[in-house]
């Protein structure tokens, strides 16, 4: 087979793409899409402006609390596969923030598969506190070592499989189901009225779903960087009062969650006990296990 790249004038191609950018920027459909943008934003603000203000707040105090780890928590003390866990939660915080910044935009179905990503990444810091036989190991192939599978963590390590099943959760694994399957259901019962195109539609259903995905994401994050990344503590390293912030936001918050009127957000919180101290367990050399046979049985 001969080489066609040689028939290829790279300088030629170039200037082709450049007068065909020059033919067709700027983009009156970029224009638009930056108006709706702005144009969400401005009436989620209305609506919603006190969760833009929580979620800023305590996404702060997540970034903040997470940078003190290195310098508060006693590192020499951590086992050994805690390093891992630190850096999971670390490269977890920009997927969270570009699951806020999509949703305020209107792209509520980006902001869940972003969402989903920091969840399942929580997830996988709690595996790894389960099977911390060799740290790190869950990226990787390895033959007669248990692979990682968010779904079979949950429902048959942790037995919670009422998470898998929650529509608060699996949102964040069918997102693009919604609109595809509402507008096949309008089509079924009066037929195509308008033309299909993209759009920014003010879902207030979906708004709310995510708002509280989000909520519950900074809570589990603060919870884990609090209650196990920053243990052992060195006490004269401690910023004692960034640590009471995050003591008050997450009092504030589980105290919310605990109110909600679905039943499932109350749940699942109260649920997050039950995983830490499995994985505290763990740092106590004890076994995880006898932690689920008193909670959920056999």
């Amino acid at each position: 087979m001969t080489d066609s790249r040689a028939d290829i004038d790279v300088d030629v191609l170039t200037k082709q793409f450049d007068a065909f950018c020059a033919d067709n920027l700027p983009s009156d459909v970029l224009r638009q899409i930056h108006e709706m943008e702005q144009g969400h934003l401005a009436q989620l603000s209305h609506t919603h402006g006190r969760f833009i203000s929580q979620f800023e707040a305590s996404y702060d105090i997540l970034v903040r609390i997470l940078a003190h780890v290195n310098y508060g928590a006693d590192r020499a003390k951590w086992p050994g596969h805690r390093i891992v866990q630190f850096i999971i939660a670390n490269e977890n915080l920009k997927p969270i923030y570009s699951a806020f910044d999509k949703l305020v935009r209107g792209y509520p179905e980006d902001s869940f598969t972003l969402a989903r990503v920091a969840y399942e990444a929580f997830l996988r810091i709690v595996f790894i506190s389960l099977y911390p036989q060799v740290p790190g190991y869950s990226f990787g192939d390895q033959k007669g070592v248990r692979k990682f599978n968010a779904t079979n963590l949950v429902e048959q390590d942790l037995r919670l499989d009422r998470w898998n099943h929650y529509s608060i959760l699996s949102a964040m694994v069918h997102s693009y189901k919604f609109p595809v399957l509402k507008k096949l259901v309008d089509i079924g019962k009066h037929g195509q009225r308008e033309p299909l195109v993209m759009s920014f539609d003010y879902d207030e259903t979906l708004l709310e779903v995510g708002i509280n995905i989000l909520k519950f994401l900074v809570f589990i994050y603060l919870r884990l960087a609090s209650e196990i990344l920053l243990q052992p503590r060195k006490p004269n390293a401690v910023d004692a009062e960034l640590l009471n912030k995050v003591s008050l936001y997450i009092d504030l918050e589980s105290r919310c969650f605990m109110s909600h009127p679905k039943k499932d957000w109350q749940t699942v919180v109260g649920d997050l006990d039950y995983v830490f101290d499995m994985v505290r367990a763990v740092d106590n050399d004890e076994d995880w296990k006898n932690i689920r046979e008193v909670m959920r049985g056999s």
